[in-house]
């Protein structure tokens, strides 16, 4: 086996404000290096990122960048949450990300600051690395966009106006409302090429604000083949479904004629979402097809899956088995999620976490305090009762029963680690594991459904290994759920964490975001992330 010796992989991010008409309607949106989407950054396994970001954006704001996906392991501070691993980086101001690519596969990067991903504030991830499973050409990342039409500044992000695969898409500019944004009609679609006779490698991603999108492809059946990060027991089908957040590697065998044409599509769920525009489709040429003509391929028929359930936990199982504690998990919290309306000072909701909310402070790095804290046992004394905090040191693992009050499903993250997924349903959990606990499913991205309607809560049963000292952010990936809150920090191994040496450049962006904030009153109407 050849080896190959590991590099550094250099980017530069400029982030600016910049107005773009990706499907035709102009809209103001926060870019790298003036592209939408964002470039796509890739190394092997082992490199070294290095990946300098530049704060232009014109409306003194901070923005921050989060990896999405990766560990971070012995670099938890360049996880890219304000608040929590650093501070933001101020307007004008610049910040290198230094970190392993530590995990082989496809994911994406996005703001963590303000719900700037809606604003167009993303690009893909690639991780080249021994694959488990073997295709012919890689086709690269395929993006699943939700866009809202309404800018980010506004900070009224609510539901997908439009659906697009890497950025473009056309739009119906007669349903826009006479005073609302020009719009140019025949924006165009992605294109992608296929050869026959050849397995195609696709690198889906759903980097939407909010909507469960169901993908297919006319005429094709694929191999699924690996889940978030995870590579999985293949198994075959002609749709699947991606929630906000999550990503799917598939395999697509080329099977049709060298002249063939046919029609790529995304669509969001709609008993998840009510978007005006739902349907994404970009096209695939073959070989010899005449590329100036639109491909007349049929759409694949499916049934929804239901519940705005993503992925069945029966259909899915890690490649590699990695079982459960025999013994059971050190640790098991009991997590209710509700919303409270005309909750704030504003009247605006708010989601808690067990009656707790959460607002980022923008001027202190939880990461840094507990690097050098007293040693206080009380997490709200210690780091702010607004930075919800949760305590979890001393334990090797952690169980989490999530129980959902609200109406919508919430797509569950967890920065830094996989998790084992347990169980999922509605009523009260009765401790019955769904599946072999020698080989769970584990990813870092899951559907947790929504609430029925007869009130009853659902459940969504979660375990991971407390193996990585660090501040984790665990939160619902639905944009909107976010800023009002729908979030918790996660802490443990304090002793470890005070061992790090933690780069000044850390402290750095901290003493540079409290000058900015002392001469400039910052907006922060949301939850700050």
């Amino acid at each position: 086996m050849k080896c190959t010796q590991a590099r550094l992989r250099q980017y530069d991010f400029v982030i600016t404000r910049e107005s773009l008409r990706p499907d035709g309607v102009k809209t103001s949106m926060i870019l790298v290096n003036g592209g939408f989407p964002g470039p796509t950054i890739e190394a092997n396994l082992g490199d070294t990122f290095k990946i300098r970001v530049t704060n232009y954006i014109d409306d003194d704001q901070g923005t921050a960048i989060h990896w999405h996906g990766l560990f971070q392991k012995e670099t938890p501070w360049m996880d890219g949450v304000p608040s929590v691993t650093f501070c933001p980086i101020a307007p004008g101001q610049e910040f290198t990300y230094e970190f392993t690519a530590d995990r082989v596969g496809s994911s994406w990067w996005h703001s963590h600051y303000s719900a700037q991903t809606a604003g167009g504030l993303f690009g893909a991830i690639v991780i080249h690395g021994a694959s488990p499973y073997t295709y012919d050409v890689d086709l690269g990342p395929v993006l699943i966009v939700g866009l809202s039409a309404i800018p980010y500044h506004m900070r009224q992000i609510a539901l997908t106006n439009n659906n697009l695969i890497n950025g473009k898409m056309d739009f119906n500019c007669s349903s826009i409302p006479a005073g609302g944004p020009s719009c140019t009609p025949n924006a165009g679609f992605s294109k992608f090429r296929f050869q026959s006779g050849k397995r195609h490698l696709i690198r889906l991603v759903n980097t939407g604000l909010e909507g469960l999108q169901h993908f297919t492809i006319d005429g094709h059946k694929f191999t699924v083949v690996g889940l978030d990060y995870t590579p999985i027991q293949p198994y075959e089908a002609d749709m699947i479904s991606l929630t906000p957040g999550q990503r799917a590697d598939i395999v697509v065998y080329a099977n049709a004629k060298p002249d063939s044409s046919f029609w790529m599509r995304s669509d969001v769920d709609p008993t998840c979402s009510a978007s005006s525009q739902p349907h994404a489709k970009s096209i695939i040429h073959y070989e010899t097809a005449n590329e100036d003509s639109s491909p007349t391929s049929t759409k694949i028929p499916y049934t929804l899956t239901g519940d705005c359930v993503a992925q069945p936990l029966s259909k899915t199982r890690p490649l590699v088995a990695q079982p459960l504690a025999p013994l059971g998990p050190s640790f098991v919290q009991t997590l209710d999620y509700t919303l409270a309306l005309n909750y704030t000072p504003m009247g605006a909701p708010q989601f808690l976490v067990n009656g707790r909310r959460f607002r980022a402070n923008y001027s202190q790095s939880l990461l840094l305090l507990a690097n050098d804290d007293g040693g206080s046992e009380d997490a709200s004394a210690e780091y702010g009762i607004l930075s919800n905090v949760w305590d979890f040191s001393y334990n090797k693992t952690l169980r989490m029963i999530l129980n959902n009050f609200f109406v919508s499903p919430h797509p569950m993250h967890l920065h830094g680690h996989d998790f084992w997924i347990l169980a999922q349903g509605r009523g009260v959990w009765d401790g019955t594991i769904q599946g072999n606990t020698s080989n769970l499913m584990r990813r870092d991205t899951h559907q947790m459904i929504g609430a029925g309607a007869d009130g009853s809560p659902s459940y969504l049963v979660l375990e991971f290994t407390l193996d990585n000292p660090g501040v984790w952010a665990f939160h619902c990936h639905i944009t909107q759920h976010l800023i009002l809150g729908m979030y918790m920090n996660i802490i443990y191994g304090q002793d470890a964490i005070k061992k790090y040496k933690i780069p000044a450049s850390i402290d750095a962006t901290c003493v540079s975001w409290r000058e900015f904030a002392r001469g400039n009153p910052v907006e922060q109407p949301d939850s700050g992330l």
